[in-house]
C-alpha cells in the first residue's frame, strides 16, 4: 500500500522484487511472517523491534563475527547488495540501479563496488563462509524451529560480547 510520499528521487513505488535464485524460499517465509504478525495486530508493523534494537543486536553480530573493520553500518547492505549482483552477475547493471532506485548512474556507481566486495570476501570467507552457506540453505527450518546452529568460535564471541555489553 502506499503512503503516498516520495522519495527524494520522486519515487511512490517503492516495491522490492524478491528475485534472489539464491533464496527461493524468502518471498514464501516473509509472507508467512507478515502474516503471523497481522494476526496478532492489524497495524503491526512487519518486525517487532525497534530500529535501535536492531542496531544493537546488528553491532553486537559483527563484534562476534570479527569483522567490525569492514560492517561499520546496517545501511552498507544496500552498497554490498549492488556490488553482490554485480561481482556475481544476478543482474545487469542497469537493472542494479533500478533495483537500487538510483535516478542517475553516477550514483549507482558509487554503490557498485564489486572489486571492494571481492577483497572483503577473500579476507573473510574462509572463516565464515560455510557456516553462512549452511544458513541460508537451511534457513526455512531454522525459521519455523527459531534455532540456528552456531558454530563453537562464533557462540563464544557472541557469549563474550554479550558480557562486555553487561560491564
Amino acid at each position: 500500500m502506499e503512503r503516498g510520499v516520495g522519495t527524494k528521487a520522486g519515487v511512490y513505488d517503492e516495491t522490492l522484487i524478491l528475485d534472489d535464485t539464491r533464496v527461493p524460499w524468502l518471498s514464501k517465509i516473509l509472507g508467512l511472517h507478515a502474516d503471523a504478525r497481522l494476526k496478532k495486530d492489524e497495524a503491526a508493523n512487519l518486525w517487532p523491534f525497534t530500529a535501535a534494537e536492531y542496531l544493537r543486536i546488528w553491532r553486537r553480530c559483527v563484534k562476534s563475527l570479527g569483522i567490525e573493520e569492514v560492517a561499520t553500518s546496517p545501511y552498507q547492505n544496500r552498497h554490498g547488495g549492488a556490488s553482490r549482483d554485480h561481482l556475481l552477475k544476478l543482474r545487469s547493471v542497469q537493472a542494479i540501479q533500478r533495483r537500487g532506485r538510483w535516478a542517475v548512474d553516477a550514483s549507482a556507481r558509487i554503490y557498485d563496488k564489486p572489486g571492494r566486495l571481492q577483497q572483503i570476501i577473500n579476507r573473510f570467507s574462509s572463516k565464515w563462509e560455510i557456516f553462512g552457506e549452511n544458513v541460508r540453505e537451511h534457513f526455512p527450518r531454522y525459521f519455523h524451529t527459531g534455532t540456528c546452529p552456531l558454530p563453537v568460535e562464533l557462540r563464544r564471541s557472541w557469549e563474550k560480547a554479550s558480557q562486555e555489553k553487561r560491564s
